[in-house]
């Protein structure tokens, strides 16, 4: 799973002018979500998901959703605030 992880930011990395760009916040979540999420959850149906791994991988959507909105860690956002900005819920 850490591979996963890993390999879901890598692809984020190299996608950051997307993400970086003038395009609305709405069509950012779509970009992430198809492009993303689908590199970070391949074969997850065959995860045996451990509450670790459910911490790592809202850690990394949390990561994704700060990305997208310019906040930094430093700045001290609550993630729920941090999720009202996008518009998202919880995913676990």
């Amino acid at each position: 799973m850490r591979h996963r992880f890993a390999l879901g930011k890598q692809a984020f990395m190299n996608d950051k002018k997307l993400f970086t760009g003038n395009l609305s916040i709405e069509l950012k979540k779509r970009i992430a979500e198809s492009v993303l999420w689908s590199v970070v959850q391949y074969a997850s149906k065959t995860w045996t998901m451990t509450q670790a791994d459910r911490m790592r991988l809202e850690a990394m959507e949390m990561w994704i959703w700060r990305w997208l909105e310019k906040i930094s860690w430093v700045n001290k956002i609550s993630n729920e605030e941090v999720l009202q900005r996008v518009n998202e819920t919880k995913a676990m």
